[in-house]
């Protein structure tokens, strides 16, 4: 009777110390298995981490993110170059074409200069060899030369003596006015010179 009911005992305390059905912990399993049916929501699996990429792929990186922005940088600087080129190209073109108009202005305007001059040389000279040869001063050519160098002639008269041979008269004070017009001519032509720019006045 008494080893009965120690064995009705020690049955008791096993049963008592084993776990129900439902209280069961729940079974280690790997990350991504799925949960039996039954069990309870399923985990969330782990997401591949950046890290798990390739190491060389990740050192390149910022090494293509650079030559990109280094890249638009000299696109930006180029654009900037070429823009600035038409700007002066342009500004060049501008310049040389007021010149050039600048320049044909005052060519003429020098052509009108020699012709003047070369024509008050022409009749100065006209009257000296007149004056030379003592041509009648009531003659109506004599008159008319005299009548247009006066006002250009009127500044050196008497200037010198002016002897007379074989019945004419050497008439130095022609030679001196045609020296002052042609050191006068000389400057303006220098003048139009540096107004033109240069060798533009022949």
């Amino acid at each position: 009777m008494d080893e009965e009911r120690d064995t009705r005992a020690r049955q008791s305390w096993r049963d008592r110390g084993r776990p129900e059905e439902g209280d069961r912990a729940p079974e280690p399993r790997e990350p991504g298995q799925e949960r039996p049916s039954g069990q309870g929501p399923r985990e969330p699996t782990a997401e591949r981490r950046p890290a798990d990429r390739d190491p060389e792929s990740r050192a390149r990186e910022p090494e293509v993110q650079e030559v990109g922005r280094r890249s638009g940088e000299d696109r930006r600087a180029s654009d900037q170059w070429v823009d600035e080129e038409r700007r002066v190209e342009s500004r060049r073109t501008r310049d040389r074409d007021a010149r050039e108009k600048r320049q044909r202005v005052i060519q003429r305007v020098t052509l009108g200069v020699d012709y003047v001059f070369y024509l008050l040389y022409g009749l100065l000279g006209v009257r000296f060899v007149l004056a030379l040869l003592g041509a009648a001063e009531t003659a109506g050519f004599v008159q008319f030369i005299h009548g247009i160098t006066n006002p250009f002639y009127a500044p050196f008269s008497g200037i010198v003596a002016s002897p007379a041979i074989d019945g004419g008269t050497i008439e130095f004070s022609i030679i001196i006015a045609l020296l002052a017009y042609f050191l006068l001519h000389l400057a303006i032509r220098g003048l139009l010179r540096l107004l033109a720019g240069d060798r533009v006045v022949p």
